[in-house]
């Protein structure tokens, strides 16, 4: 019997040395090592997990502490759901963190503030910041209403936006500007005379502790900005890269 184990063993390409086991190697290099078979054009190469429905899922038992870390394809996500599997809300890869599954795609982070309606006036020449008085969207609370000042606390690379609608009566520059710890690193410009959007897009990179921006105005001329409608009047910041 304990022949033929061994052939058994040796006819699917295992390997072990010491404590690591291998797949298709004989010299695996880690705790697990999967080896692709290159050569063997019509064997699909790759690492299935265990498939199984969200009814399926929830009716097992066994899941705890211990179990921290375990990864499951679901199949099919139809179904009621139980305290453990109720973040399973469509087909994909879910991990266990010890109490429940949650998905393994990335979480979004990011933010999205509207001016009111109520109009806020500024001198020409005047750098003035944009008050922003309500948030669509921020998940995880670091644009201060107060302040206007978004402080991330996870480094990498954000894309920012910033819409302003202004009026006044001269055809003369008018810009929205951001601003990184209170020094300018882009502009985004106009000319329109009366009713206009002042726009910018850019990318910057935070340190995700002390850096933080802000959204700022200018016009050569006086003039008014009008949050009436959220879609124009806004400042947004989205983490994309790290």
């Amino acid at each position: 019997m304990k022949k033929i184990f061994t052939f058994l063993l040796l006819a699917v390409g295992f390997g072990a040395s010491a404590q690591n086991l291998g797949i298709n190697t004989v010299a695996p290099k880690a705790t697990l090592d999967v080896v692709g078979s290159a050569n063997a054009v019509a064997t699909p190469d790759g690492i299935l997990m265990p498939r199984l429905t969200l009814t399926e899922l929830r009716a097992k038992t066994g899941y705890g502490v211990a179990q921290t870390g375990a990864v499951v394809y679901i199949t099919d996500a139809t179904g009621t759901a139980s305290t453990a599997t109720a973040n399973i809300g469509k087909v994909g890869y879910y991990r266990f963190d010890g109490t429940a599954w949650v998905t393994m795609l990335p979480k979004f982070v990011g933010f999205h503030a509207t001016a009111s309606s109520n109009p806020s006036a500024f001198a020409a020449g005047e750098i003035k910041q944009i008050v922003f008085s309500a948030k669509t969207y921020d998940t995880n609370n670091w644009f201060d209403l107060v302040t206007g000042r978004f402080t991330p606390q996870l480094e990498g690379y954000y894309n920012i936006t910033i819409s302003a609608r202004v009026f006044d009566n001269a055809i003369k520059t008018k810009n929205v500007q951001l601003f990184k710890n209170n020094a300018v690193v882009a502009i985004g410009h106009t000319t329109f005379i009366n009713s206009y959007v002042v726009h910018l897009s850019t990318v910057v990179y935070m340190n995700g502790t002390t850096d933080y921006i802000d959204a700022r105005i200018y016009s050569e001329s006086a003039a008014t900005i009008n949050g009436t409608g959220a879609p124009n009047t806004y400042f947004q910041a989205d983490l994309i890269g790290q």
